[in-house]
């Protein structure tokens, strides 16, 4: 963030409510897909949830507006009665991403490109995709096929996972570019 040396700020100062979710894990077993249809379900929009972290515990983020709604509103997923606990900050707990490393050789930077290759698809389905608003790029909805995508660069694509441009490895002589 961007601030002035003098500005000194806490997570409380973001308005963002973390809660812990309890259920008898003994007889009913949750995943990240039955929490957010269970979220969505009650009518609120996308963007006020913040992660959902699905490890030995689960957890979530709301806005702090929406945070009694979400208590007297989530208090079942399939069948399994909920409980909501709110927690500080510095206990939500760090998603656990494990991602697999691997090489792609591409003939552009360009959005469709980069997803074709890795979705091991046609050039075609994944301009369609694009298009059709199924792709992020740093976490923002990009809907131009021809985007260019730099190192660094965070891509998810809606029913697939994320990967990341971490580094341009070498050009081919036909100038290809190797990425990793």
């Amino acid at each position: 963030m961007l601030l002035p040396e003098y500005f000194e700020f806490s997570q409380d100062d973001f308005l963002v409510t973390v809660f812990e979710v309890s259920y008898p894990d003994k007889f009913v077993t949750l995943s990240h897909r039955n929490l957010l249809g269970a979220i969505m379900s009650i009518g609120v929009d996308r963007s006020i949830i913040g992660d959902i972290v699905n490890g030995d515990k689960i957890q979530f983020a709301v806005t702090e507006p929406f945070k009694e709604l979400f208590k007297t509103e989530l208090t079942k997923i399939k069948n399994a009665p909920l409980k909501l606990t709110e927690i500080p900050h510095q206990e939500f707990i760090d998603a656990n991403v494990t991602m697999k490393p691997a090489a792609i050789l591409s003939s552009s930077y360009r959005l469709d490109s980069i997803v074709s290759l890795v979705l091991k698809e046609g050039r075609a389905k994944s301009k369609e995709r694009v298009e059709k608003e199924k792709v992020k790029v740093n976490h923002s909805i990009v809907d131009e096929p021809s985007f260019i995508i730099e190192t660094g660069d965070i891509i998810s694509v809606r029913g697939f996972g994320r990967f990341i441009v971490t580094e341009q490895i070498a050009e081919t002589k036909k100038e290809n570019t190797d990425l990793k």
